[in-house]
């Protein structure tokens, strides 16, 4: 059972569980009637028409405002972690916060400005959790993303996709050069000549997949926006596919991994802190 001063610290984790449990419902509720496209760009250096799943709304406010809710209280069950060990030891918690830094060069002012009232042992501990960039990136991705929330827009959020699938791809024209996102999972269809293609009946390609079952293609590896992509044919090509993609809304920068769903991103950032949380109440409660 947690001591009766980190009460509010373990009060504000707690709570991030229901929140996420609440955004995840938002976002799949959301998701569920989101309208997808297709739109197309040339690429002029490999002389191929890149196909990319087009979203025609935009996410609306309320996700971002209730990610940076959750956020503040994984970040401020931080900072009142180390007043309860500032009033515990020093009778006064005033000044006091978790420390961040950039680097780890940093992180000694940060501790000398934010820790003057805990003690020594307590500074270690926190010099143990590297809570800077290219240290815990975890920690530090909290600290970073609750601060813009706080002081400059709402948390920069877009919609990604993990994983694009399909059971048929029909070509009437022109050739598919690649299924599936370039830089990650795809196959490659082997690429005619110019004279070889004009030669082709209509159809000039069918794919399917035996009836209950579909190809799937990750687009791990690829930022948010690059995941959308998912086929590349020779300019001009006419297709018919159920090519879709399962989408959902990831942080646009700073974290890892940019297309891992941003609940799970919040779940790992809270595990995180209650980890940090546990450490310091054996060792000084």
């Amino acid at each position: 059972m947690a001591n009766a001063t980190l009460d509010g610290v373990y009060a504000k984790l707690n709570r991030t569980g229901p929140q996420i449990t609440q955004l995840a419902g938002m976002i799949e509720g959301f998701l569920m009637y989101w309208p997808v496209g297709h739109v197309s760009s040339i690429d002029p250096v490999l002389d191929e028409e890149v196909w990319s799943f087009a979203i025609e709304s935009q996410i609306p406010p309320d996700i971002p405002v209730t990610i940076g809710e959750v956020l503040h209280n994984i970040r401020s069950s931080l900072d009142q972690l180390m007043c309860a060990i500032a009033s515990k030891y020093s009778g006064t918690s005033k000044g006091t916060y978790f420390p961040f830094s950039k680097e780890a060069d940093g992180l000694d002012e940060q501790i000398k400005q934010k820790c003057r009232r805990l003690p020594v042992t307590a500074c270690d501990l926190i010099r143990k959790w590297r809570p800077y960039k290219g240290g815990n990136d975890l920690l530090w991705f909290i600290h970073d993303l609750n601060r813009s929330d706080k002081h400059v827009d709402i948390i920069p959020v877009n919609l990604s996709t993990g994983v694009n699938s399909a059971t048929y791809l029909t070509v009437w024209s022109g050739l598919i050069l690649v299924i599936g996102h370039r830089n990650a999972q795809h196959l490659i269809v082997r690429r005619a000549s110019l004279e070889e293609i004009a030669q082709m009946g209509s159809p000039t390609a069918v794919y399917s997949v035996p009836p209950g079952t579909q190809l799937s293609f990750s687009t791990r590896g690829c930022s948010a926006e690059e995941s959308m992509e998912f086929l590349r044919s020779t300019p001009g090509a006419k297709f018919t596919t159920d090519m879709r993609p399962m989408l959902d809304i990831a942080y646009r920068d700073n974290v890892h991994e940019p297309l891992e769903p941003v609940c799970s991103v919040l779940t790992r950032m809270a595990g995180e802190v209650r980890k940090v949380v546990v450490d310091f109440e054996k060792s000084f409660f």
